[in-house]
């Protein structure tokens, strides 16, 4: 047996890797694409094994994720002293003896449970979306069996709960009160933009439905909020995936949910607002940041926590922008400085911007495939294919940032859809404008769609003007 002295990590090139012919082992899209999200949010924490030769004993699933992350080297370990028939049995050993583990899964439900409120992506830990419907609707019967309620009436009275709130918010939207089911109004939203900038609290992604009460018609995922909510009331939806997200309790925080969803149906979350803070005091501090794509306000409001001095920003959708418009109304008196803040509700294709102007332009465009906005000329209902969208408004939206930049500018790019190579293709038209790759950070924001990869959703790429 060899010592832990003995195991030395290294980096090795991906092509120099041998993988096993022999390789019983098999690893689908789907899966590779959640270990790629497990890298992108944790690092490498699991070094690929070798032998003296280059060829890979263990960890084909990890160099498929590198591969399809861009990596060019990846950490290793080289196994010493094994024979033939050695290497051959733990090429099976390393696979099965994982398998054979299993899982309490009241404990599980548990810790999945406190993640989802914490907005974990649950693609970087390995769920999907039937995994975790399955596991909720077994852990809900489980706790219930402890209680002498017929399943069938809990779950008459959940469909009924969903009715009435369907109910409550009509009239709380009728009534202009917005966000008030949860107590998120313009006032909480004040009141968590000052924690952060006095105490540093961060400033919850939640606060944009004092501004955005629309985001609950907006599907992150299947579909949205308040089709979820119809569905469980119509009983086309099992009531116990309601029950297991709120945990048994019947309030408003269903509207939160954003790690978990209510069988498909999820609210899309703001941008992270620290997120955008941290970005403009790396790249612009007293500087000025552009902003393509303003989407929720969430960049805005970070914006107004940095040091940066500058805004400009545009949305072609009019209730978004009006929202934002209000964010900026409510939060920039009470933030240090003075602050310049220009918002147009149009598109960036068509803005008038000004060139080699501003030192960071931090984005998080509309996606071709997710969360069809309300109103304007989107982006996706304007272009027909995904290759037309990427020629027509993607590189646009590049070589437009590119030219607006600075020399030596950062364009922070989020990349937010799963069905297209929008990282491939980010970094092709990026090179051809001129732009030179720093980084593809993890961005650690829950992936929009539930069912598809994570790693090509929630990451910032990470671009500087040559």
């Amino acid at each position: 047996m060899r010592s832990p002295a003995e195991l030395r990590v290294e980096q090795r090139d991906i092509a120099a890797l041998a993988p096993y012919e022999r390789n019983a082992r098999t690893h689908s899209n789907a899966q590779v694409a959640q270990i790629a999200a497990s890298i992108t949010q944790f690092g490498w924490t699991n070094p690929i094994l070798i032998d003296g030769t280059n060829g890979i004993i263990a960890g084909h699933g990890r160099l498929a994720a590198a591969k399809l992350l861009g990596m060019s080297s990846v950490p290793v370990i080289e196994l010493h002293g094994l024979s033939s028939d050695q290497k051959r049995a733990y090429v099976l050993a390393d696979n099965k003896l994982a398998m054979n583990a299993g899982w309490d899964e009241a404990l599980l439900a548990e810790e999945l449970r406190d993640l989802a409120a914490i907005d974990v992506s649950f693609d970087a830990i390995g769920f999907d979306s039937a995994e975790l419907d399955a596991l909720l609707a077994r852990e809900t019967s489980s706790a219930e069996a402890k209680s002498e309620i017929p399943e069938a009436l809990a779950d008459q009275v959940w469909r009924e709960w969903a009715s009435e709130m369907l109910v409550q918010i009509a009239a709380l939207r009728a009534c202009s009160l917005r966000g008030a089911l949860q107590g998120v109004t313009p006032a909480y939203a004040r009141w968590c933009f000052l924690r952060a900038l006095y105490d540093g609290i961060e400033y919850p992604r939640t606060c944009s439905l004092a501004f955005h009460p629309h985001q609950l018609d907006i599907a992150a995922d299947d579909r949205s909020i308040i089709e979820g909510l119809t569905r469980v009331a119509a009983g086309e939806q099992a009531a116990s995936g309601l029950r297991w997200c709120m945990n048994g309790r019947m309030d408003a925080k269903i509207i939160g949910t954003s790690g978990i969803s209510l069988g498909g149906a999820r609210l899309p979350m703001d941008f992270p607002a620290d997120l955008a803070r941290a970005l403009c005091d790396e790249f612009a501090p007293s500087g000025a940041v552009l902003d393509p794509c303003h989407g929720w306000g969430g960049r805005l409001v970070g914006f107004l926590l940095s040091k940066a001095h500058e805004y400009r920003a545009c949305d072609p959708a009019p209730l978004t922008h009006a929202g934002v418009c209000e964010i900026r109304d409510l939060l920039a008196p009470v933030a240090h400085g003075r602050r310049s803040i220009a918002l147009s509700c149009e598109c960036y294709e068509d803005a008038h911007v000004l060139e080699a102007h501003y030192d960071l332009a931090l984005t998080s465009p509309p996606y071709f495939d997710t969360e069809s906005y309300v109103g304007g000329a989107q982006s996706r209902e304007t272009h027909a294919t995904y290759a037309a969208w990427r020629d027509g408004f993607y590189t646009t939206l590049i070589r437009k940032t590119h030219a607006a930049l600075k020399p030596a500018g950062v364009f922070a790019l989020q990349i937010g859809s799963q069905r297209y190579p929008l990282l491939d293709d980010a970094r092709a038209i990026a090179r051809a404008c001129g732009f030179s790759i720093l980084a593809v950070r993890s961005t650690e924001i829950v992936n929009n769609q539930a069912k598809t990869a994570a790693h090509k959703g929630e990451v910032l790429l990470l671009l500087r003007k040559q």
